[in-house]
């Protein structure tokens, strides 16, 4: 007996309105294009360069400010709520 396979499960991540991201779609050792919603609800494009079920890592031009809230959009989904947990040079990272 086998389940369903990696590309066809969805993994859930849940804010007060319960989003998704087909997460098994994506290779974690590789880099997504993404664009980041800052809290002021400006957008830059970023690298999604690792990611779990718990929290990210993102190449990005800027440094974001340390507990802003966020939302990271892939091509096609809608936007993931996280907040950054710490930021050094090109990159930041946070939970989800």
């Amino acid at each position: 007996m086998t389940g369903p396979s990696p590309s066809t499960r969805v993994e859930q991540f849940h804010d007060a309105d319960t989003r998704v991201l087909d997460i098994f779609r994506l290779n974690p050792r590789h880099r997504h294009p993404a664009t980041l919603v800052r809290s002021d609800g400006s957008e830059a494009p970023v690298l999604l360069t690792e990611y779990t079920k718990r929290g990210f890592r993102l190449t990005l031009s800027f440094r974001p400010e340390l507990g802003e809230n966020i939302q990271i959009r892939l091509t096609g989904q809608r936007g993931l709520p996280g907040k950054i947990r710490w930021a050094h040079g090109s990159e930041a990272g946070g939970s989800f």
